[in-house]
């Protein structure tokens, strides 16, 4: 049981990186932010269809940004310096982000996002499913915290699964998208056929979970930069 868990966190295969990615993605996905609240908004009027042209907006740049990284940062991957440094900036930013969500867990509701646009009916212009691509991916961007996380977090997670071989940041990506697609999706639908899926009770108890888990690849990966330092 311990060597299965250690092989998901330390990602030594294609299967642990695409769950590890989707684990990881849906703990960003699920924090209130101008994705979700995009995501809602244009669900009042085209319902459904909203979560996955979200994901699509937001898939965009990180696509660019894997093909950055990849053709750029691949050599670096594996020196010393770039694991510890990566390895420790990346756990540090874990750490911090699951305790912000363990610690912000009791104000979150989804009750205040989603009064007055629960029938669908919203009036005013129809809105295209360009523009809700193009929200999607203009309001990933512009949040600071997309950037803080691909620069540290996420620089490290795409070293991890580069050590599996040519498929792993791919895989990566494909897990790590597939969190977005689930969680916009239901969220959209939810608002499209004017009800909630589930309770404020189980949304903290979800986030709770992903935020320890959040917390223990943290954790990880700062002990994994501490033996570096170390010698060990």
């Amino acid at each position: 049981m311990l060597e299965s868990l250690a092989g998901i966190v330390g990602m030594n295969s294609l299967g642990a990186v695409v769950f590890s990615a989707f684990l990881i993605g849906l703990t960003g996905a699920l924090m209130p932010g101008p994705v979700l609240t995009t995501t809602i908004a244009h669900s009042a009027q085209r319902g459904a269809i909203t979560g996955p042209a979200i994901t699509l907006g937001h898939a965009v740049p990180e696509v660019l940004l894997l093909i950055a990284v990849s053709l750029g940062l691949a050599p670096v991957f594996g020196m010393p310096w770039f694991k510890m440094l990566v390895g420790m900036a990346g756990g540090a930013t874990l750490v911090w982000m699951g305790a912000g969500m363990i610690l912000s867990v009791g104000k979150l509701s989804l009750s205040p996002l989603t009064e007055g646009v629960s029938d669908g009916s919203a009036g005013g212009s129809r809105v295209s499913l360009k523009r809700i691509v193009f929200d999607g991916a203009v309001t990933s961007v512009t949040n600071p915290y997309w950037t803080i996380w691909w620069a540290t977090a996420g620089l490290e997670f795409l070293r991890r699964s580069h050590q599996t071989g040519a498929l792993g940041i791919p895989f990566f990506f494909v897990g790590h998208i597939s969190a977005d697609l689930v969680w916009y999706a239901l969220v959209a639908a939810a608002v499209a056929q004017g009800r909630r899926f589930m309770s404020d009770k189980v949304y903290r108890t979800i986030v709770v979970v992903c935020a320890v888990a959040i917390a223990g690849f943290g954790v990880f990966f700062l002990w994994d930069g501490l033996k570096m330092v170390w010698g060990g």
